[in-house]
């Protein structure tokens, strides 16, 4: 086994190794693969596995020819979390890299690492946790950031992984862990006008209203239902649900006759940003329930391209009287 370094002060000629440098070069920090530096437990007291492969930091990549073993010190107190890192820049001119650790807590957190490069600047590989009462290392977190190509996006295998991204902006990943009950999903590290960063993630809504904030204040003879109501904003593509209650009084009665048809009853209007756009009509189906008689009637309404969701027809012979609720759901794309 033996851990070679290419980027230090005249330790890099061209050729395949200048190539594959310039092929990591724009990550700050990466392994090549799943497998590169991927650290396993060990059969030996508190000793981890280190595989071999590539990895790449601030200007310096480093291959690990085979698999290695590292011992990690007993903890201070019952448990502690320590942290296996790849450190460059060791010793003076020829420089070298090794494998090395971070003394945490007890807390599952990565503790504070100095990554400065040209004095000294270690990678994160993965947070272990030892115990006095046990042998083997106990629980294993990968932090690794794993991307091949320069020009590529991030996957990481842990829910502390990405955090060393945080100063990233545009920084793309994948998180694939599962535990802890997260989906596997696309992040970008964005930036507001203010300046101030955070993850976004790229398969969520962008905007989620609830409530009686998802349509506007109907008009006279509505009310809404809070519980239910929900409007979601991705993109330029809108979904709803909502719920409203006809008001009592002779005036607010309609029907529709013996072929379902009636005029046209506007219910509530969305939000002007949610409008579907000029010359647009959109089908939505609902649902009429009646407690008087416990019955539940289908009922078709439509959301016109100013923004108002209207009855157009019901089932035949259907009678709406004060206290009866309708329940819509409905999706479409703004212009």
């Amino acid at each position: 086994m033996a851990i070679n370094s290419y980027g230090y002060p005249n330790t890099i000629a061209p050729g395949s190794d200048f190539a594959r440098v310039m092929g990591y070069a724009g990550h700050q920090y990466a392994v090549a693969g799943f497998s590169d530096f991927r650290v396993t437990v060990g059969s030996g007291t508190r000793r981890v596995n280190i595989a071999a492969g590539w990895a790449f930091g601030k200007g310096v990549a480093v291959q690990n020819t085979a698999s290695t073993t590292y011992d990690l010190p007993a903890p201070s107190g019952t448990t502690q979390w320590m942290l296996v890192g790849l450190k460059r820049w060791n010793g003076s001119s020829p420089y070298t890299s090794i494998i090395t650790h971070v003394l945490g807590t007890a807390t599952r957190a990565v503790p504070a690492v100095t990554q400065t490069p040209g004095t000294n600047d270690t990678q994160w590989l993965a947070l272990c946790r030892v115990t006095s009462a046990d042998t083997a290392v106990q629980e294993i977190v990968d932090l690794r950031l794993i991307s091949t190509e320069g020009s590529g996006f991030y996957v990481t295998l842990s829910d502390l992984a990405y955090q060393q991204l945080n100063n990233v902006v545009g920084a793309h990943i994948y998180r694939a862990e599962t535990t802890g009950g997260n989906t596997p999903a696309f992040y970008k590290r964005v930036i507001d006008g203010a300046g101030v960063l955070s993850w976004k993630n790229m398969t969520r809504p962008e905007t989620v209203l609830e409530g009686h904030a998802a349509p506007q204040v109907p008009p006279a003879g509505w009310s809404r239902i809070s519980e239910g109501c929900r409007l979601i904003r991705n993109g330029n593509h809108r979904s709803l649900v909502f719920n409203v209650r006809r008001s009592a009084g002779s005036s607010y009665a309609f029907s529709s006759n013996g072929r379902g048809g009636m005029g046209d009853v506007t219910v509530v209007a969305v939000h002007t940003e949610d409008r579907p756009g000029s010359g647009m009509v959109i089908p939505l189906m609902g649902r009429l329930s009646q407690a008087a008689n416990s019955a539940n009637y289908a009922v078709f309404a439509h959301l016109s391209a100013a923004g108002n969701i209207i009855i157009n027809s019901m089932l035949p012979n259907v009678d709406v009287v004060g206290g009866d609720e309708f329940y819509f759901a409905g999706e479409w794309y703004v212009s």
